[in-house]
């Protein structure tokens, strides 16, 4: 029950807005609707993101047995990079209502400037800690630090903990091969 908690906090703060919404819609100027629409948007956008995020938080303590694990991993890293996808939709979405009503309407609707500040703010820490979500697909996975004086020789090590070493030669083909596309 506890990792429901954001998402059903997150559905009731957006039912509450859109309620409020609704009763002033014809009182209020266009710019005004279109900035709500836009953070309602992102409200969204966290509420599905969330969503994922519970999902993946209560599929990872699941046993599943020896055959069906390589499709167990796999939904649960798709799952986990949609949830992330949504979270990276709502931090744009919120970056450009905050700094475009910010612009416009700051004088005359202060509140709906607040409102995008806030969800901007709430998108930047979802999006920070978003890589936590990663952490419930690979657990044995840890960079090695930055500010190592060998950190280029512990990230392409050639024993066990090096980062190429985690995949199999499928995956190190495709990841280069990609690579070498991109250069």
């Amino acid at each position: 029950m506890k990792k429901l908690i954001l998402p059903i906090a997150l559905t009731a703060i957006f039912l509450y807005s859109l309620s409020g919404w609704l009763g002033v819609f014809k009182e209020k100027t266009i710019i005004y609707n279109i900035f709500f629409i836009l953070n309602i948007v992102c409200l969204i956008c966290l509420i599905i993101a969330s969503i994922y995020g519970s999902f993946i938080q209560i599929r990872s303590g699941k046993q599943v047995s020896f055959e069906k694990e390589d499709d167990w991993q796999l939904s649960l890293e798709h799952a986990a990079y949609i949830g992330i996808t949504w979270i990276q939709v709502a931090f744009s979405i919120s970056f450009i209502a905050f700094i475009t009503s910010f612009v416009l309407i700051r004088d005359s609707h202060p509140k709906i400037v607040l409102y995008a500040m806030l969800l901007f703010t709430l998108s930047l820490i979802t999006l920070t800690i978003a890589t936590y979500l990663i952490r419930y697909t690979r657990p044995e996975f840890k960079l090695p630090d930055p500010k190592s004086h060998t950190y280029q020789q512990e990230l392409f090590d050639i024993s066990d903990q090096g980062l190429f070493n985690m995949y199999d030669d499928g995956e190190k083909y495709i990841m280069l091969k990609n690579l070498y596309k991109l250069y």
